[in-house]
């Protein structure tokens, strides 16, 4: 079983599973009806439900021992950044630059990898199922210079780890796509492992979105059996028979987006499972474990809904875990990053002034409308600062700031409504080097043609013809030497801009 593959981007996932000695619905098979397309009955006239597929964890096994999940690194991770949530929750973990990481489904280790590299004094572990995927960590971790970092080729529900503990946990696109007992043994595993303050970090699709799409994945799948298409072309059938039904058509085209080779793993995966949030809630529980909230505190309400529907949620805001229900209903949202702790975990303390004068920020690229003088005054003071992530104390003593509490408040305020992107250290990007240098690990990836990974975690993907050039910046040539590479390699390429952008994601070391 995939019980230990990690995946997908920073896509909202979806599908498979069941429940973890706690009630829940089922999303259709053997558990119950899916609801029809509202169009034409694409699958003949006696097909009066889509199901929902149902396999085993051995059927998830067979398909990542067959083939390898994209490197892929995933923002929504990085303990960094899953710290504020923490913070804002109530529980300070250790720092991550001396912690213990854990990634369960760490694939390749292309997630595990940059946060290795970036924190020397962190120790992390990555387990995967699949042996090949291992190897492949392995050997990249040796080949850039990683010690800080082992792996471990094991079945999810075979793990012990003897009594040690990890500030850090990781599960990234595991929970919905494994059965039953590996979901169970993921949470307890947490609940055994986890520091007294330490966090865990594990995603999962939700019921309120995939109510429409299940039916999507299971019509595309019959166009599959029947004509012996791949996933892309039976999505593409699919939309041409459903061409006056935008709603579907919508679904489609989000699908589409991934690509075949991500579809294969998420949306058409073998084991496929979204829960309601109170259920995920309540399993955690029953393990041992404690909800916290998002892993990005911008997301406990959907991002999406606007003022006008949050202003509804208003009556519910004694009862949080009932209000992000119903925004996930409203929002019809597809996909969590749950942050957990141990039940017994010191959650006691709020957010302080102080504290928010640690957290360090950087803006939205695109500024929020109606904003308040004193926050005008703040983002302007913070785009001084840009491409860095600074503390916000930087910050308001660039503005000449007098009243920080109220400052503070609204510095909170706007990191929850995703107006500020937070995390618990700063980024300094290093600016006009002479001979710009990849790190050894991003050169790596470059000689490999696989995501390079920037200052704030996020995957960067390249053309065929990039990746030559990217090889070439290893910090022997100057940027004069470079452009002349470019113009041979690349020559429709704005170099200049090309390479201020990579500087700006914090690409070079």
């Amino acid at each position: 079983m995939r019980a230990l593959a990690g995946h997908a981007g920073e896509h909202e996932r979806g599908a498979g599973g069941g429940g973890v000695g706690c009630p829940r619905i089922r999303a259709g098979g053997r558990h119950g009806p899916v609801p029809q397309l509202a169009g034409p009955d694409v699958l003949g006239e006696d097909q009066t439900t889509l199901h929902l597929v149902d396999m085993g964890n051995e059927a998830v096994g067979e398909l990542y021992q067959s083939r390898g999940y994209p490197p892929m690194s995933h923002p929504s991770t990085d303990p960094a950044a899953t710290s504020v949530a923490a913070w804002f929750a109530g529980l300070r973990p250790p720092h991550p630059g001396t912690a213990r990481i854990l990634e369960i489904g760490c694939a390749s280790g292309h997630n595990l990898l940059p946060l290795a590299a970036r924190w020397p004094g962190a120790l992390c572990t990555g387990a995967d199922i699949s042996e090949e995927a291992i190897a492949q960590a392995r050997r990249r971790a040796a080949e850039a210079g990683i010690r800080n970092v082992s792996f471990i080729a094991a079945d999810l529900r075979d793990l012990d780890f003897s009594g040690q503990e990890f500030d850090f946990i990781i599960a990234h696109g595991v929970f919905s796509w494994v059965a039953d007992d590996a979901k169970k043994a993921l949470l307890e595993l947490c609940a055994r492992h986890l520091s007294p303050s330490g966090t865990a970090t594990i995603s999962f699709n939700l019921r309120a979105g995939w109510e429409k799409r299940l039916p999507v994945v299971a019509a595309a799948r019959r166009i599959m059996e029947e004509h012996g298409v791949d996933v892309v072309k039976a999505l593409a059938i699919l939309r041409e028979v459903m061409a006056e039904h935008p709603d579907i058509i919508a679904i489609i085209d989000d699908m589409l987006v991934k690509g075949g080779e991500i579809l294969t793993f998420d949306d058409f995966a073998p084991m496929n499972d979204p829960w309601p949030l109170d259920s995920f809630a309540a399993a955690a529980v029953s393990c041992g474990l404690r909800w916290l909230g998002d892993s990005n505190p911008a997301e406990n309400i959907p991002s999406s809904l606007d003022d006008a529907a949050r202003e509804t949620l208003a009556p519910l805001v004694g009862d949080p875990l009932r209000m992000q229900m119903t925004a996930d209903a409203m929002a019809e949202r597809t996909f969590r990053s749950g942050l957990l702790c141990r039940a017994d975990a010191p959650v006691s303390q709020r957010m302080t002034t102080g504290m928010v004068m640690e957290l360090a920020v950087r803006p939205q690229e695109v500024r929020p409308a109606g904003i308040s003088p004193s926050l005008k005054d703040f983002l302007e003071a913070l785009d001084s600062f840009r491409p860095d992530s600074v503390p916000v104390a930087e910050v308001l003593e660039k503005m000449g700031a007098a009243d920080l509490p109220a400052m503070a408040k609204k510095v909170f305020q706007e990191i929850t409504r995703g107006h500020l992107r937070a995390r618990i250290e700063p980024v300094r990007i290093m600016k006009g080097m002479e001979r710009p240098r990849l790190d050894p690990f991003r050169l790596l990836c470059a000689r490999e043609h696989i995501p390079l990974v920037d200052a704030w975690h996020a995957p960067c993907l390249f053309t065929e013809k990039i990746w030559p050039l990217l090889a070439e910046i290893d910090g022997t040539k100057t940027e004069v030497e470079l452009a002349g590479i470019a113009r041979r390699l690349c020559p429709d390429l704005a170099f200049p801009v090309w390479l201020r952008h990579l500087e700006e994601r914090g690409m070079f070391a």
